[in-house]
């Protein structure tokens, strides 16, 4: 009888457990530090925060909800978008007014270079030699070296750590910037054709657990929008 009812508590659609797959990056620096909002909310579901870089296969993983980085384009998914990303050069305070200080985009060429390796393989992401192009320094600023990562998370950290300045995603990096461990020392953004998105199988998209959790995400990136747009104004399409 026990058994029978531990395995009707997992499995319904009202409460339970709700497995979330995610990239690590992402769950480090955006889903976790505000998980707490939803769990205060829903009580009666328990999440399991599965973060890998694999893709899940919900035919045969244990997995309620994705959260993807990519185009939207998921066949056969309920797809969800929650926000398009961009980049920008991030840095620590403290290089702002150190012996070289960032000025210019041409003063880049006093600094180390970190590089987030994560996202080429979605696709083409504007990289160190998009941006110094587009900022007109390319021939000034050896764009080639400099320290390389394979997880954001940890490209931004080594930035936090006074190592460098990161070609930085900018949703990745907002509660850095506002708790000014970061800080963006040009204008300069640029877009990507990518962004996040929850996905979800149509059969299992209903369950109330799901459009639970899609109703608390959608309203996570709705006050981070607002709150950007009340930071910085209107931003003009680029």
């Amino acid at each position: 009888m026990l058994a029978r009812a531990a395995a009707a508590v997992g499995t319904s659609d009202d409460g339970g457990m709700l497995t979330v797959s995610v990239a690590p990056s992402f769950a480090g620096k955006w889903l976790v530090p505000r998980i707490e909002g939803f769990s205060a909310r829903h009580p009666d579901i328990d999440v399991r925060i599965s973060a890998s870089m694999g893709l899940v296969d919900f035919r045969t993983d244990d997995v309620d909800v994705g959260l993807r980085f990519g185009s939207g384009n998921y066949p056969g998914l309920r797809v969800d978008k929650l926000f398009a990303e961009s980049v920008t050069p991030l840095c620590a305070p403290a290089l702002l007014a150190g012996e070289a200080p960032l000025d210019t985009p041409a003063d880049l060429r006093h600094h180390t270079l970190l590089h987030d390796d994560s996202a080429y393989a979605i696709g083409p992401i504007p990289d160190w030699r998009m941006w110094l192009r587009v900022a007109g320094v390319e021939d000034e600023v050896d764009w080639h070296w400099g320290l390389r990562f394979n997880q954001a998370e940890y490209a931004l950290q080594a930035a936090i750590d006074g190592l460098g300045v990161v070609i930085g995603r900018t949703s990745l990096a907002r509660a850095d910037l506002a708790a000014e461990r970061l800080v963006q020392p040009f204008a300069l953004t640029l877009p990507t054709d990518y962004g996040y998105y929850m996905v979800a199988p149509e059969e299992t998209a209903d369950r109330p657990k799901v459009v639970a959790f899609r109703n608390w995400i959608v309203g996570e990136t709705r006050k981070d929008a607002a709150e950007a747009e009340a930071d910085t104004g209107p931003q003009p399409t680029p």
